[in-house]
Parts: C-alpha cells; sequence; structure tokens
C-alpha cells in the first residue's frame, strides 16, 4: 500500500516529516506510523533515519525521489561523510538505505548536538508561510550553536536526538516544553565567529565548497597555514605557533560550546589535519579550521608557486611503489619572465611545469619533457613491433612523431648514460651487504657515501625496496639464567614478606607491596612464566583482606 507523507519542506528532517505525519493521522504511538509506512518498527533515529529504500519504494507516488535523494536531503549524511573517502560513503550509503546494520560513522572529537533544536525567527517564518513549523536540518549540525540565516542563538529543547530502540515522533508544531540557550553570554565577537561557522556548516550540508574541495584536504590545509606565515624556514610548518593562534582565536569562552575535548592544546586531530598523510577526522573539525584560516590574510611573499612538495610523478606509463617520489625541484624564470619549475624522477621522467593541477595541487602539469626514459622507449618500442605505423603510435600516446623517431632510435641522453651505470651501482652495493651482514643500511652506507648518493637521486626506488639488515636480535632466554634468578628471587620475597609482616604500622601484605618493597624489575610479573618457584612463593606470601584486618585490631588492642 502506498503511502501519503506531506511534502518535505525546505531544509526539513525526515524524522520532522514523519512527525507530522503522525500529527495528520493522528496516532498516538510511533510504531503505528511506522507499521503504516514501512510495514515494520523503525527507529526513530534524527539525524541518520534507516530503511531510505523502503520509504522511497512506499512514497513514490507523492514525493518521486530515489534512495539517495532521500538520504542527501533528508539527513544529515551528507554532513556526516563530507570528508569521508568515496568507496566509505558508498558503504555507508547502502548500510543506511536497507537499514540491516546499525551505523558508528565518527569518533565525538567535537561535541555532537544531544537534543532537538530551533531558531525562534525561523519558527515564526515557517508558521506564518505554511501553518505549521518543522525540524530543520541546518539546526541540528553539531557546531551550529546560532542560526545560519539569522545568526540568533538556537533553542534547545529537550527531545533526545540520539536514542537507542526509543519509537516516538516529536512535532515542532506540537512542542510546548521548556527550551534553553547556550550562547547568550557571548560578546559581538564571538557571536561572528558562530553565526560564520554555523553558515559555513550549512554550506557543507548544502554541497561543494569552491575553496575547500573535499579530496586532499590536509594537504589544502597545510599550503594555506604556510601561505599565511604559520612556517619555519622555506617549507616547515610551525605547529605550536599554529596551535596555539586556533586557540587564542576561538578563546576560553567560545571553545566549550563545540566539546570540551577539543580544549586540550594537544589535541591529535589538529596536529592530523595537517600532516602529510590524509586521515579521517570529524566535519566539525573541518568547519572550525577552515573558519580559522579564512580569517587570517595570505601573505604573498609567502606563497610558493608550485607548492612545498613531495610530489606527485606526472608520468603515465609508470606506476610507483611511493605516492609522492619527486622531493625536490628546481625554480628558475623563463625566457617570457615566467616562473619555471623542473623536476626529475626515479623513473627517468625529467620535465618543467608551470603550475600544478586544479584538482590535485601536488601533480604537476607537464610543459615541456626534457627526458623521457626507458618506460617511454619499451612502450614505443614495443607498438613499433605490434605494426603500428610513427603516425599512429604518436597519436595513440599524445606525443610529436619527432618524439617518436628519437625514441625509436634511442637517441643517447645524459639520462641513458646513467641508466648505464645502474647496473653497476647496485652490484657495488649488494656487495657491501654481504660484506656487512649484520649491519644496518644506514651504517652500510658510509662505507661508500658517494654510490649511496648515486643509487639515492637516479634508483630510489630500488635502494628503499631493499630489505633493512638488522644486528640478530639475542634471545632473552639464552642470556639470563632463569634457575639462579627464580632461586634468589623466591628467597628475597619470602624475607620481604616477613619484613612486612613485623613492620609498625600495620600493612597489608599484598603482591605489588612484596614486589615494591623487593626492589626487583618492574617487568618481573611479565616473567613469571620463567620464575615458577618465585610465583608460588609469591602467591603463599600474599596476606588476605580479612587477616590483614585481623593483625590491624590486635595492634590497636596492644
Amino acid at each position: 500500500m502506498k503511502v501519503y507523507l506531506p511534502v518535505p519542506y525546505p531544509d526539513e528532517l525526515l524524522y520532522s516529516v514523519i512527525a507530522r505525519y503522525i500529527v495528520h493521522i493522528d496516532v498516538n504511538k510511533g510504531h503505528q506510523a511506522n507499521t503504516k509506512i514501512v510495514t515494520r518498527t523503525l527507529t526513530s533515529c534524527v539525524g541518520l533515519p534507516v530503511s531510505a529504500q523502503l520509504i522511497a519504494d512506499e512514497t513514490n507516488v507523492t514525493w518521486r525521489m530515489t534512495p539517495e535523494d532521500i538520504v542527501s536531503t533528508l539527513t544529515l549524511f551528507p554532513y556526516i561523510t563530507r570528508y569521508y573517502p568515496q568507496n566509505c560513503k558508498n558503504i555507508l550509503s547502502d548500510h543506511k538505505k536497507d537499514g540491516r546494520r546499525r551505523l558508528v560513522l565518527q569518533r565525538a572529537t567535537v561535541e555532537h548536538a544531544r537534543f532537538l533544536r530551533f531558531c525562534g525567527r525561523c519558527r515564526a517564518n515557517d508558521i506564518e508561510q505554511y501553518g505549521e513549523t518543522y525540524w530543520h536540518r541546518s539546526h541540528q549540525i553539531p557546531c551550529s550553536v546560532v542560526c545560519q540565516e539569522h545568526g540568533v542563538p538556537l533553542a534547545i529543547t529537550t527531545i533526545p536526538i540520539r536514542t537507542i530502540g526509543d519509537l516516538r515522533y516529536f512535532d515542532a508544531s506540537s512542542y510546548e516544553g521548556s527550551v534553553y540557550y547556550c550562547s547568550n553570554d557571548l560578546n559581538d565577537d564571538e557571536r561572528k565567529k558562530t553565526h560564520t561557522i554555523a553558515r559555513r556548516c550549512h554550506e557543507m550540508l548544502q554541497g561543494p565548497i569552491a575553496k575547500w574541495p573535499e579530496h586532499a584536504t590536509n594537504i589544502l590545509y597545510r599550503r594555506a597555514a604556510l601561505e599565511r606565515g604559520f612556517k619555519t624556514g622555506f617549507a616547515n610548518l610551525d605547529l605550536t605557533m599554529l596551535r596555539k593562534a586556533f586557540y587564542q582565536f576561538y578563546g576560553d569562552n567560545l571553545l566549550p560550546l563545540y566539546g570540551e575535548s577539543i580544549l586540550k592544546g594537544n589535541a591529535n586531530w589538529f596536529t592530523q589535519m595537517f600532516q602529510q598523510r590524509s586521515f579521517k577526522v570529524n566535519t566539525n573539525c573541518h568547519a572550525l579550521v577552515q573558519v580559522f584560516l579564512e580569517t587570517y590574510p595570505v601573505d604573498s611573499s609567502q606563497i610558493a608557486p608550485f607548492g612545498y612538495g613531495p610530489w606527485k610523478c606526472p608520468n603515465p606509463l609508470v606506476v610507483h611503489q611511493e605516492a609522492f617520489p619527486i622531493n625536490r625541484i628546481r625554480i628558475y624564470t623563463g625566457y617570457h619572465g615566467r616562473t619555471v619549475a623542473s623536476a626529475k624522477c626515479s623513473c627517468g621522467y625529467s620535465f618543467s611545469f608551470h603550475r600544478t593541477s586544479d584538482y590535485d595541487p601536488l601533480l604537476p602539469v607537464v610543459n615541456k619533457v626534457h627526458y623521457w626514459g626507458t618506460a617511454w622507449e619499451e612502450e614505443v618500442g614495443r607498438l613499433k613491433k605490434g605494426g603500428m605505423t610513427v603516425k599512429e603510435i604518436s597519436q595513440s600516446l599524445a606525443i610529436n612523431p619527432g618524439t617518436v623517431m628519437k625514441l625509436l632510435h634511442n637517441v643517447p641522453s645524459q639520462r641513458s648514460k646513467i641508466i648505464k651505470n645502474i647496473n653497476d651501482w647496485r652490484k657495488a652495493w649488494l656487495e657491501l651487504l654481504d660484506k656487512a651482514p649484520k649491519q644496518r643500511n644506514a651504517d652500510v652506507r658510509k662505507m661508500n657515501l658517494v654510490l649511496y648518493q648515486n643509487l639515492l637521486r637516479h634508483d630510489s626506488e630500488w635502494l628503499k625496496s631493499l630489505p633493512r639488515t638488522r644486528p640478530k636480535h639475542i634471545n632473552m632466554e639464552s642470556r639470563i639464567d632463569w634457575i639462579k634468578r627464580d632461586e634468589e628471587w623466591s628467597n628475597l620475597f619470602r624475607r620481604t614478606a616477613d619484613k612486612l609482616y613485623s613492620a609498625i604500622p600495620v600493612r597489608r601484605v599484598s603482591r605489588r607491596a612484596i614486589i615494591l618493597e623487593s626492589k626487583v624489575s618492574c617487568s618481573t610479573s611479565l616473567n613469571f612464566k620463567y620464575l615458577s618457584k618465585s610465583a608460588l612463593t609469591l602467591s603463599q606470601c600474599v596476606e588476605s583482606i580479612e587477616h590483614h584486618q585481623e593483625r590491624k585490631l590486635k595492634a590497636v588492642r596492644l
């Protein structure tokens, strides 16, 4: 049976639509409405409702919405998973549509909203325009403590957002309970900041933001911080100065509104957002960091035209083990006064470029190739043997026919001369490793530093792929006489226990007390598998609580 749910209002939660439906059909319990909608019980989760597929099937006549439309326009799912990897988003969205699994999406780095909230002005406007009000999505975002449209503090109700097994739905128009406001004591500057954060959260909920794409955010944040002067040297980010400026910007009055955990100056989430490797961090943290960085003006003298590296290799024919194989570039002024950068990769690909990709700031856009490398020579030779002409090869690889001829005839270049020496360097390095099998690579390279530098510059991938040789680990069992130690510690534990029994004031003879008083190693308890006699002695000497209380009473009587 098709269900005629009310048409959702702009920025309305699915929870709110079902709550209005319950009022319209005049039922007393939420599970009765669930049965009419999806023919089974449905938990009233506010931000992340389940069974979107079933709801889409039942409301197809009136809504004409797919499960994806319901998830993206009637829930907080787009905001919560905004900075998740795409494959993770797809998996979570599938679970959300069928409702078969409970979702645990992210850790609570920033305080989550605990109760439903509304704006007094939006409520009045809704009643004037629609004759009723509803629960707005943007008001339930954890970082929105004020209305993103009017900038007034949100009224916090007593209706919990996260409940387990709760089937109740509360209509916004019918709510007449108590409310309180958490941001009434803020000054004008702090109110402006909260309003800016609320608007940014609303933008994240609605769709993409031009300044901050959803991918490679850690690289963008790092570049933005460096361009605003939070660095030491050329490209070393000063996290201490950056963290100090962040907490000074928000202040002690504003930060508690967004959670107690971010008050810690050494919070890991803040450091992770500016590291080279990407981490999954709460969307609320992204909103706070973006607003903070946008407040500081960009210093034009601090801008690096090609980023701060390391960079990806733009060679399409080579798959590197490292994500960023290019560590250094050379920047110079070209013939027409334009800033140019040149780079050499370990695969032999040498090129110059004027800019990096708009979608990936660490991927150079090649302007001119100086040396193509062996991968291109092999690919051109393979296509030529396959019967393709020079023109067909140039069209297939999108390169100039003259370049194809050079690659076919293997015109000698500086890079090709170096490649001939790489095999000799590899053999020499392996001979050094054979001469010192028990030493680390760091010690072996001191034996021939020039050889190591040549390999590091021209064949770094092969060098790093070698296993690191380490001194052979000495087994602890072979260097300790456990039988002798077991006998010594057994006698020591017994003497220590006797000493504790006769001590005044009366003290309980516990396992920990005996070990501490004996002044043996702190890892004693971890080695009891080798100390069977000592473990038995220790268990026999330990005093029970009842016996300890009796000794205390006797001592008091005396």
